[in-house]
């Protein structure tokens, strides 16, 4: 691995974690819209950090493109030829995406960060629900107009867009639930109401991961059968196995941990409650590792490995 290709994997991964925390943020700020802690928490605590990285991220992997065809050290990514070439091509429309994506991301959650009641206002609110919406449009068309998929067909360029989405609002809703776990000012009662609304939700979101993932299988790596025949299918078969993984532990998280932080609830039982609340956020935390090491996997295999034809 190239020094590179080794810049576009780590900067690649960090804007996969600015895209998913924009879809998953975007969610849990809906499903705990009406507890403030929350939203403030939500969004100057994970949306705005991760916007800013995934904004600056975007830029470091464009130059670093520019920087890998002009081969000529760090100056070379500064070159205002090669630059306006690569603009002009797919990886500018994609830069271009993602820029908008993530600044309109940022101008979006303004409104909560700011001093005062500017976010209770409805015109206020409803401005910032579609800046948010439409910021999520553009990574998925980011996402769906390069790579592998986009050079096969339509269709898989349709089934990588709702798998985006679908993976992002699952693997992006894991900090905001953590954080909630944990925060003095969340208290446990709006800790299960908001752990058993993303448990509703969760259940679309996987059928919609399994529904466009396993033809996705079939399209990029010519089915599982050929998993094992180059690196990218390895990678993928590593990948497809951290993500049963996750779904077991979020299965442990909805039928065993959250159910246990009601049943103390409901005996106000003040020992057994914060022990509950502690074990369930460092489920989440193992979780969002096995999280981080898929989009490290990810972005290797859309930088450095692709299928064989």
């Amino acid at each position: 691995m190239t020094v590179w290709e080794l810049i576009g994997v780590l900067g690649k991964s960090l804007i996969y974690i600015g895209m998913l925390a924009s879809v998953g943020g975007v969610l849990m700020l809906w499903l705990g819209r009406s507890n403030a802690p929350l939203v403030r928490l939500i969004a100057r605590q994970y949306l705005l950090p991760t916007a800013l990285t995934g904004l600056l991220a975007t830029c470091l992997v464009f130059l670093a493109q520019v920087g890998s065809v002009n081969q000529r050290g760090v100056a070379g990514m500064f070159d205002p030829v090669i630059g306006g070439i690569l603009a002009d091509t797919e990886l500018g429309s994609v830069l271009r995406w993602r820029l908008a994506g993530f600044v309109l991301m940022l101008l979006a959650i303004i409104p909560v960060n700011l001093p005062g009641a500017l976010w209770d206002k409805p015109r206020t609110r409803q401005f910032s629900w579609i800046t948010l919406l439409v910021a999520i449009v553009c990574f998925t068309v980011s996402v769906a107009s390069q790579g592998h998929a986009a050079s096969i067909s339509l269709l898989a360029q349709c089934l990588v867009a709702a798998h985006l989405i679908a993976v992002a609002a699952w693997v992006g809703s894991f900090y905001p639930l953590y954080r909630a776990a944990l925060a003095s000012d969340v208290n446990a009662d709006d800790l299960v109401l908001l752990a058993g609304r993303f448990g509703q939700v969760a259940w679309s979101i996987l059928a919609v991961m399994l529904l466009t993932g396993v033809p996705l299988i079939w399209l990029v790596a010519g089915g599982p059968l050929s998993l094992t025949d180059d690196a990218h299918g390895q990678l993928l078969l590593i990948k497809l196995v951290l993500v049963a993984l996750m779904m077991a532990l979020g299965a442990l998280h909805k039928f065993v941990l959250v159910t246990s932080l009601q049943s103390a609830l409901m005996q106000s039982d003040d020992q057994t409650v914060p022990d509950s609340r502690r074990l369930l956020a460092r489920s989440i935390r193992t979780e969002t590792v096995l999280a981080l090491l898929v989009l490290l996997l990810t972005a290797s295999m859309t930088t450095v490995t692709g299928p064989v034809p």
